[in-house]
C-alpha cells in the first residue's frame, strides 16, 4: 500500500454466483480520480491488506476505513468473519477445531472489534493497551491450531501489528517501534512451523501399501484336479482417509499410485490454504526488517 494513500473507503458486494467482493476507493494526495480496486473478499485479502496498512504506517484507522468499525452500526463483524475464515479452512482440510475452542476465540474476537470501535470513536490512548492483549489471546489461541486456524491467525496476527504500530504512532518512543519488530518475528516463528504441520498432515492420512491374502481360486465345475490348485496374485493397496485406494497386482504400482496421490493432495492444500498464506508472512517480515 502506497505511502502517499490518504485514504481509504471500502464497501462489499455480491455477486449473482455468490462470491462475495470488497470495492476499494483510494484517495492519494494528489489525485482527481480516486482509482477502485476490487478484489474477492477472503481471509487472505483481509489479512494482507491489514499487514500492509501496518508496514505502511497507517494504524488503526486502517480498520475504520476497511470494516466501518468506527460507526455506531458496523457493517463488518469480527466474530463472523473469524468463524467464516475457520470454517472455510475446515472444508478444505475435513477437520473441525472444537467447538468449545472456537466460542472462547469467537468471544475474544467480539472484546476487540467493541475496543477497536470505542478508539476510533474518542481515540482514548488508554483503550490501546488493553486492546493489543486481547489481540495477543486470540492470536495465541489461533496459532495453537497451526494451519486448521491459519485464516484467523493471520488477519488477527495482522490485526496486532496494526495494533503495535497505533501505539508507536502516538508515542513515537523507540521501544514501542521495536515492540511492533519484536512481535512480526514472533509470527514468522509461528508461521513457519505451518507448512511443516500441513506436510504431516497430509502424509499422515494415508497408509502404507498393505497386501491382501492369496486366495486359492475355486473351481465349480466338478472335475477332480490332478494338480494343486492356482492361487491368485496378490492384491496391493493403501487406504487414504479410511478408504481404499490403488488396488494393483504390482507393490511397486501401487506405491506409485500411493505417492502421486499423496502429491495431489498436499497440492491442493498448499493452494487453498500455503499460497494464500506466504504473501502475509512476507509483509510480516517486512514490517520486522523495518522495525528491527
Amino acid at each position: 500500500m502506497a505511502n502517499d494513500v490518504e485514504h481509504i473507503a471500502a464497501t462489499t458486494f455480491t455477486s449473482h454466483d455468490g462470491r462475495t467482493f470488497k470495492v476499494l476507493v483510494l484517495e492519494p494526495s494528489a489525485a482527481e480520480v480516486a482509482p477502485l480496486v476490487i478484489e474477492p473478499f477472503t481471509w487472505a485479502w483481509l489479512g494482507l491488506k491489514i499487514a500492509e496498512g501496518a508496514l505502511s504506517g497507517i494504524g488503526a484507522k486502517l480498520l475504520g476505513d476497511l470494516l466501518d468499525w468506527d460507526k455506531a452500526v458496523s457493517k463488518a463483524d469480527l466474530q463472523a468473519m473469524l468463524n467464516d475464515f475457520l470454517h472455510a479452512i475446515a472444508a478444505v482440510v475435513r477437520r473441525e477445531i472444537g467447538q468449545n475452542e472456537i466460542e472462547k476465540l469467537l468471544y475474544s474476537a467480539k472484546h476487540v472489534q467493541n475496543m477497536i470501535a470505542m478508539y476510533l470513536h474518542n481515540h482514548n490512548q488508554n483503550l490501546l493497551l488493553p486492546l493489543l492483549f486481547e489481540a495477543d489471546e486470540i492470536t495465541e489461541q489461533t496459532a495453537r491450531f497451526s494451519f486448521r486456524s491459519v485464516s484467523s491467525f493471520a488477519v488477527v496476527g495482522s490485526i496486532e501489528l496494526l495494533i503495535l504500530q497505533e501505539i508507536y504512532n502516538r508515542s513515537k518512543h523507540k521501544g514501542d517501534k521495536s515492540n511492533i519488530g519484536m512481535r512480526a518475528n514472533g509470527l514468522l516463528d509461528y508461521g513457519t512451523k505451518i507448512q511443516p504441520a500441513v506436510d504431516e498432515f497430509n502424509k499422515s492420512r494415508f497408509s502404507g501399501v498393505g497386501t491382501a491374502p492369496t486366495v486359492r481360486i475355486q473351481d465349480f465345475d466338478g472335475v477332480p484336479h490332478p494338480l494343486p490348485t492356482p492361487r491368485q496374485p496378490p492384491t496391493y493397496w493403501y487406504r487414504f482417509e479410511g478408504q481404499l485406494y490403488g488396488a494393483s497386482y504390482s507393490s511397486s504400482e501401487t506405491e506409485r499410485f500411493r505417492q502421486e496421490h499423496i502429491q495431489r493432495e498436499y497440492a491442493r492444500l498448499e493452494k487453498e490454504i500455503l499460497l494464500p498464506f506466504y504473501p502475509i508472512m512476507e509483509k510480516w517480515r517486512q514490517i520486522a526488517d523495518a522495525n528491527a
